[in-house]
């Protein structure tokens, strides 16, 4: 298995071609590759979001989902549909324990 195929498999969803860019990227950086994530400061303060908000956003994400799965998409589309849902799912997990153990 070649590391871009590594690094595919760790990444479902991401193309062949994508995955040796990255690999490439990862090997020789350059001061022109932008940062994976935007900066902190760019981000908006975790206070200045409730819980409840997450718990929206990421419930419409699951709805959007459930309506992707329910057009009866091909099998490999299917599996990172599903596996996207089940992702949220965990992050609405963990959205409500730490609400819990904060109130």
């Amino acid at each position: 298995m070649s590391q871009a195929e590594a690094y595919q498999e760790m990444h479902p969803g991401l193309s062949f071609e994508v995955a040796a860019r990255r690999v490439g990227e990862l090997e020789e950086p350059t001061a022109e590759v932008p940062p994976a994530t935007p900066p902190t400061a760019a981000r908006p303060a975790a206070a200045a979001v409730s819980t409840d908000d997450l718990a929206e956003e990421i419930d419409g994400a699951r709805i959007a989902l459930g309506a992707a799965l329910a057009l009866n998409p091909g099998g490999e589309v299917e599996a990172f549909l599903r596996t996207a849902l089940e992702s949220l799912d965990e992050v609405l997990s963990i959205v409500a324990d730490d609400e819990e153990d904060a109130g």
